[in-house]
């Protein structure tokens, strides 16, 4: 790697808790040197921090452009507001509360890093350099494993006192329609997520789907698992009408696998969310996002540009 330094250009993490992408982000978002390496969410905090050192001296070492000047990181879980640690998490990765990341990361490379969640970097990387250039106000949804979402106003994340801001997935709703899913309330994530809707299916009698790309395949004969994805459609798009009801953001965007089960969700998403919409807000875009993997790396790199001196 040259040693010259360009502080526009940054190493960027995207921890999650089945892949950790390691990637250089120059300063106009373009992403290049992309590795990936399979998280050891079953090991322990220590052993993540490991596997991220790995993969980011393997980036550095392949590179010969300027060094960068920061690290940025989005990582699963709630990260404390000043950027340094996890503070809370799920046990998709063990023991990964508690650890001091950014401190351990700058320890080894020498480099000033700063940690974001990695949704909220996901809304950031769209802001910067995806399908929300040009809105200074937005609302993120991803739909995946989880569900998490994230806040822009003024063109700047809002991270709420404690770093939690934007946890859509832990809303309790109610399910509708269709009328044999209809009735049950839990929090949006363990109904519409894609683990939420595939233990959903189990609980109402389906067998044979472990996951949610079974049961998007198992609708071609299966009625129950349309009618599942249809319910976690339908009520995806009524919460996200109750926030923009709420916050009146300029726009909408969905990311997250769940968003490729095409129109048996999709449908009854739009559908939901036009209905619930207060009539002055009707017109507010609800797009897909564009940038893929790609937007938690731009995301963390334009998160440490703004918080951190190089």
């Amino acid at each position: 790697m040259n040693s010259d330094s360009d502080n526009g250009r940054v190493l960027t993490v995207d921890i999650g808790g089945t892949k950790i992408n390691v990637a250089l982000v120059d300063a106009d978002n373009t992403v290049t040197g992309l590795s990936t390496a399979s998280t050891p969410s079953r090991e322990d905090g220590a052993a993540v921090v490991r596997q991220v050192l790995r993969v980011a001296r393997r980036v550095l070492d392949a590179d010969d452009g300027p060094a960068p000047t920061r690290v940025g990181i989005g990582s699963a879980g709630v990260v404390s507001p000043d950027g340094r640690r996890i503070t809370s998490a799920t046990d998709a990765i063990r023991g990964w509360a508690g650890t001091e990341l950014a401190t351990d990361v700058e320890a080894e490379l020498g480099i000033p890093c700063t940690v974001i969640n990695d949704v909220h970097a996901h809304a950031l990387g769209e802001l910067a350099g995806g399908v929300g250039r040009g809105h200074d106000s937005m609302l993120m949804v991803a739909v995946g494993t989880g569900i998490g979402g994230a806040v822009i106003v003024g063109g700047r994340l809002v991270p709420g006192v404690h770093g939690v801001a934007g946890h859509i997935g832990q809303i309790r709703v109610t399910t509708t329609a269709p009328e044999n899913c209809a009735g049950y309330t839990d929090t949006l994530e363990n109904l519409a997520s894609g683990p939420g809707m595939t233990a959903f299916y189990t609980r109402l009698g389906g067998r044979g789907v472990g996951n949610g790309h079974q049961l998007h395949a198992a609708t071609r004969t299966d009625p129950l698992a349309a009618d599942i994805i249809t319910a976690a459609g339908s009520t995806t798009g009524h919460t996200i009408a109750s926030l923009v009801n709420a916050l009146d953001p300029g726009l909408v965007v969905l990311g997250g696998g769940v968003t490729r089960m095409g129109d048996t969700w999709w449908g009854p998403l739009e559908e939901a969310y036009a209905r619930t919409l207060m009539p002055p807000l009707r017109d507010t875009p609800l797009v897909a996002a564009e940038l893929g993997d790609d937007a938690a790396l731009v995301g963390a790199a334009h998160h440490a540009r703004t918080h951190l001196n190089p």
